[in-house]
């Protein structure tokens, strides 16, 4: 089971819990003017971690050439795996590493 919660500094988008395969979308409009930002809180309750979990928070939305590139410049697609969480890159087709998860939970 996989906690997910994300959000804006305009936009909660409210926790979740997946299961394994699952998926959680949504969509939203970027401000011309300031800088859209969305970032999300993952945890996983498991035993890879002694008993105690693991977690990571990390930003899954920036304006960036870059991201959109991996983007293919429509859908970001973020994945988490057993080792830590990777990013689709859509031209290459292929997941890219980007954060390791952490011991523990934190309390939110």
């Amino acid at each position: 089971m996989l906690f997910v919660h994300c959000k804006s500094k305009d936009n909660d988008l409210g926790g979740r819990n997946l299961d394994v395969g699952t998926n959680f979308t949504w969509s939203f409009q970027q401000h011309i003017f300031r800088r859209t930002l969305f970032w999300c809180y993952v945890s996983k309750d498991d035993n890879d971690y002694d008993g105690g979990g693991a977690h990571a928070s990390f930003k899954v939305f920036w304006q960036d050439v870059l991201l959109f590139h991996k983007c293919s410049w429509k859908d970001c697609i973020w994945i988490a795996k057993d080792d830590g969480i990777y990013i689709k890159n859509v031209p290459r087709n292929a997941d890219e590493f980007r954060w390791q998860w952490k011991p523990g939970l934190l309390q939110h």
